[in-house]
């Protein structure tokens, strides 16, 4: 391994630690309002997603990068912020997942097991052909935002914008953990799935659900 793979790593690392921080101080503040954990945690990937979304094609509208760096850091201190105000609810945390893990103890270890799996796979560097697709369209070729005109470079299921939130990393030239998006994204389509399930059914059948 390299000396640049492991930058890279370093780099996806604590990115996905940002990240990471903005989701939690959103579930904390999901949490506060009333909602279950799970409700919690899938509003608060969303939510971040969006916040993301919002902050780079801000940026990229204006050319201005530094418009994302400055909203990026400013949420992060504030996030920092909100989650040392609400550590009291961390002990909270376990004490959900302790109790979905009595419900049906295998299942949730292979689950976490599965989990820990794709998170790792998720800050490894994305295979070269995924990289061509990055750095292949307009976004980063033009250093502009997506021109309407360009929408029929990218797969007719794909939103035009489906890949802005891979700036996060790209920015810093950094390879790995561009995968940490899509592996939230598959935590908060669980989340939905239990916090949907949990409102009809007992917790043993919402967990087999949204497995």
């Amino acid at each position: 391994m390299g000396i640049e793979t492991l930058a890279d790593l370093l780099t996806g690392a604590l990115v996905f630690a940002h990240v990471f921080s903005l989701c939690a101080a959103a579930f904390f503040l999901f949490l506060k309002k009333g909602n279950t954990f799970a409700e919690s945690a899938s509003y608060a990937i969303i939510t971040v997603f969006m916040l993301l979304s919002f902050i780079h094609q801000i940026s990229f509208i204006t050319g201005i990068p530094l418009i994302a760096t400055g909203l990026e850091s400013v949420f992060l201190l504030a996030s920092l912020l909100l989650i040392f105000r609400h550590r009291s609810h961390i002990p909270g945390i376990f004490k959900a997942l302790k109790s979905v893990e009595s419900v049906n103890p295998i299942a949730f270890t292979f689950l976490g097991l599965c989990l820990v799996y794709m998170a790792i796979h998720a800050l490894l560097p994305i295979p070269e052909n995924f990289q061509t697709e990055l750095y292949a369209i307009s976004l980063y070729e033009k250093k502009g935002f997506f021109p309407l005109g360009a929408a029929s470079e990218f797969p007719a299921f794909l939103p035009v914008n489906h890949l802005i939130l891979f700036n996060t990393f790209l920015r810093f030239d950094a390879h790995a953990g561009a995968g940490i998006f899509c592996f939230l994204a598959y935590l908060s389509i669980g989340f939905s799935t239990y916090a949907l399930a949990r409102r009809y059914s007992w917790q043993g059948t919402a967990f087999t659900a949204s497995i």
